[in-house]
């Protein structure tokens, strides 16, 4: 056996301990956070072994397993990056009751209509639950399919890591910590009983204070912008973009029918994620994302915030609801889009000749 055989079988023999290693431990994780109600964390675990397995096969650097630790101490210690004062007890204004009358302006109150529509079914509210859950076993996967492009696993972490980074920050422009939270929350979300959307609508926008311990992070949903992100960097392969698609409309009824966003939140999250996307993978379409990802999401917190009487008419608020979701998706899929138009007019002239 030569020299060169001994090292190759040596580093298989270390790369087989290591990920074994990684992942049963993350399976032991998995499975002690299951046990003790800590699902998202159970998810986060089974996230990491995914990327480990992976890493296995693909063969690539070892540092490409960073974004599994980074994925488990995230959700590890979640609760401290959210936390807008940590160790401190009592209650803060939100600006709650300010997206709550703005999203009156929709015609009823979204996250209340959509929770009493599916709460009809429980089989449809388990599989919410488990999507809004299940969100970092999603990221483990796509960021795992990426592995045996090294550049391309590089951009997937950075887009992940850029959007958690800096979403954590944007909480602070415009604390809002969701429907579920305010008085009436548990009498419309956990009750059972179905709530009336206008008996909930505030007259006017003010402030309003909640307990410290429920984490002000509305606006914008980090939980839509993953989601986006999973579709828009697997939007070329056809069983992965249809996997995406479902998972993010899946995603936005979650996250209101649980109450834990407005849809003000969802609108702002297809343009915050449009930031992280067009730094990433852009192209040609960089820098008009950075300007309109930047510009509409500022624009709705600067808003609700301050002007929140522009949005009171639902022509107004329709209006930015459809520029926020359809300009970032032409943004996303104009080069495909060009090429396709392209291809099109170089047929038609052909014919012609």
């Amino acid at each position: 056996m030569t020299r060169q055989s001994v090292g190759c079988a040596h580093r298989f023999t270390f790369r087989l301990f290591f990920v074994t290693a990684c992942a049963l431990s993350s399976a032991a994780f998995a499975v002690y956070a299951f046990i003790h109600g800590n699902r998202g964390m159970g998810y986060a675990a089974l996230g990491a072994m995914t990327v480990c397995c992976a890493w296995f096969w693909a063969r690539p650097d070892l540092w490409t397993l960073i974004p599994a630790a980074v994925l488990v101490l995230f959700y590890s210690y979640r609760a401290v990056f959210l936390a807008p004062a940590p160790g401190v007890s009592g209650a803060a204004p939100t600006f709650d009751l300010y997206a709550l009358y703005v999203d009156a302006s929709f015609g009823t109150q979204p996250s209340i209509w959509v929770h009493n529509l599916v709460a009809r079914s429980p089989t449809l509210m388990a599989v919410l639950q488990v999507i809004y859950e299940g969100l970092p076993l999603a990221l483990g996967i796509a960021y795992a399919a990426c592995l045996k492009n090294r550049e391309r696993a590089l951009r997937v972490f950075a887009a992940m890591f850029f959007t958690a980074a800096i979403g954590v920050l944007c909480y602070r422009l415009l604390p809002i910590c969701g429907p579920a939270y305010l008085p009436f929350g548990d009498r419309c979300f956990y009750s059972g009983i179905a709530c009336s959307p206008t008996s909930v609508t505030p007259t006017s926008p003010h402030l309003i204070d909640i307990d410290l311990a429920w984490p002000r992070n509305g606006m914008p949903s980090l939980h839509l912008a993953w989601a986006l992100l999973n579709w828009w960097v697997h939007r070329k392969e056809r069983i992965a973009n249809w996997v995406a698609i479902p998972f993010v409309v899946l995603t936005i009824l979650a996250t209101l029918a649980y109450g834990e966003h407005y849809l003000v939140d969802l609108a702002a999250g297809f343009c915050f994620a449009l930031i992280p996307w067009a730094a990433c993978f852009g192209g040609e379409s960089r820098r008009s994302g950075l300007i309109f990802g930047t510009l509409g999401y500022m624009t709705w917190v600067v808003l609700i915030r301050y002007r929140p009487e522009l949005l009171s008419h639902y022509l107004s608020t329709w209006a930015a609801l459809l520029a926020s979701v359809a300009v970032p998706l032409f943004l996303v899929y104009r080069p495909g889009l060009k090429r396709r138009i392209e291809s099109w007019l170089d047929a038609r002239n052909s014919d012609r000749v």
